[in-house]
């Protein structure tokens, strides 16, 4: 048996559509059957079943991952050669029906294994490639990029890794084995060295929050940042330096229940998610109903001056009376806000019952004035006064009219 001495990752990207599942929601199956006291890999994509393996090859499945429409299986292979056995890693890629579009072999070294599968992005995928050699001192690391699954290498990558983390979209790469990340891989094959910001744009407004990567010295807003993943989710200007290069952005709250230049009829409640929130110059609290009529401003303020102002309009619901009426009966006058009945203040519900001329006003936040004008006439009896004078003005006009027909007809006698 050779003496296997030294272990390091070797990793292989791969860009596919798609996203990743696992294997039990994939409709993929990978086993082990036993052929002759070898373990053969027993694949069945759909109603397609292959098998890999011989007398002198065994292979192994880690994983079976559904990418879009192709199916990733990846293992590792037990090759025997007399009395000598190494391990080659492997990587197969199959459409639904179970073609084999790709199939890939890594060996070269004592022993190799594809340990796993994973997505950085939509477009993505990480291989982790699992390789041990017998000779001390001597390493060889590479990153492989691919386009699809066609086998079309763009980037080879040789230096010695010690640490390999993955943090969001991005795979952190060390070749110490303490300290911070020196390199990192992003989406789409990105290689960021010694500095680089990812996850974020220059001059982008965020909703809510947002959370982004970064790889060496990083400030947020003259602050050092620890660590290599970050969210902001506070309303604010920000600015992220990052190796000599700055990006500008904005985080916005979610504002629900009011629109911008907007009239309402009935009371309303603003939901605000995050940020200190004034309507019309005082404090107001999130969710809190508002049912007084006026004109109003909600201002959002935020990190580094930012602020967010919607403003809207609440009317009163004035009923029972309408500008410029004239009414016969008693009137009954429902409202919100402060009332006044010709200058003297009011209750909503006031019921009005004598004769007279009335001005009706509404006072609400912020300068806000609705007016009312009309009028009521009863007499003792209960009937209406204008309504008799104008019975009258319609007979006189009536006679008058008769009168002038009368005298036609006689001179046409």
């Amino acid at each position: 048996m050779i003496m296997l001495k030294i272990v390091f990752l070797f990793l292989v990207l791969l860009t596919l559509p798609g996203s990743i599942f696992q294997a039990s929601e994939a409709p993929v199956e990978a086993t082990r059957v036993n052929n002759d006291g070898q373990w053969v890999l027993r694949l069945s994509v759909g109603e397609t079943v292959f098998f890999r393996g011989d007398d002198e090859n065994a292979y192994y499945a880690n994983q079976a991952n559904l990418i879009d429409e192709h199916v990733v299986f990846a293992g590792y292979i037990i090759v025997t050669e007399g009395m000598e056995r190494t391990y080659d890693g492997f990587l197969i890629v199959t459409d639904t029906e179970g073609q084999i579009i790709m199939e890939k072999t890594y060996e070269g070294s004592v022993a190799e294994e594809v340990r796993s599968v994973n997505r950085i992005d939509e477009e993505t995928l990480i291989v982790q490639l699992r390789k041990e050699t017998s000779e001390p001192g001597f390493y060889r690391d590479r990153l492989h990029f691919y386009k699809a699954v066609v086998l079309d290498n763009t980037l080879s990558f040789e230096r010695e890794l010690k640490r390999v983390h993955r943090i969001g979209d991005l795979l952190y790469l060390s070749t110490r084995h303490q300290g911070d990340y020196s390199m990192a891989v992003g989406p789409k094959g990105l290689f960021m060295e010694v500095s680089g910001v990812t996850g974020i744009a220059d001059g982008k407004t965020y909703q809510d929050a947002v959370t982004f990567q970064t790889l060496g010295e990083t400030y947020l807003n003259g602050e050092l940042l620890k660590g290599h993943q970050h969210t902001i989710d506070y309303p604010g200007h920000y600015v992220i330096d990052n190796g000599g290069k700055s990006l500008f952005i904005d985080i916005e709250p979610i504002i629900k229940g009011v629109e911008n230049d907007a009239v309402y009829l009935e009371e309303i409640s603003i939901e605000i998610s995050k940020g200190h929130s004034f309507l019309n110059y005082d404090l107001y609290l999130s969710g809190k109903p508002i049912t007084m009529p006026g004109y109003y401003e909600l201002r959002v303020e935020g990190v580094n001056g930012y602020e967010k102002r919607i403003g809207f309009t609440l009317e009163s619901a004035v009923s029972g009376i309408e500008d410029d009426a004239f009414y016969q009966e008693p009137r009954t006058i429902s409202f919100i806000g402060d009332g006044f009945l010709n200058n003297h203040q009011v209750s909503s519900g006031i019921e009005i019952n004598q004769s007279g001329v009335y001005r009706f006003e509404i006072e609400g936040e912020n300068g806000y004035n609705r007016s009312y004008t009309f009028e009521i006439d009863i007499d003792d009896k209960g009937n209406k006064k204008r309504y008799m004078r104008m019975e009258f003005a319609v007979v006189t006009t009536a006679l008058l009219i008769g009168g002038v027909a009368v005298f036609a007809i006689y001179r046409k006698r």
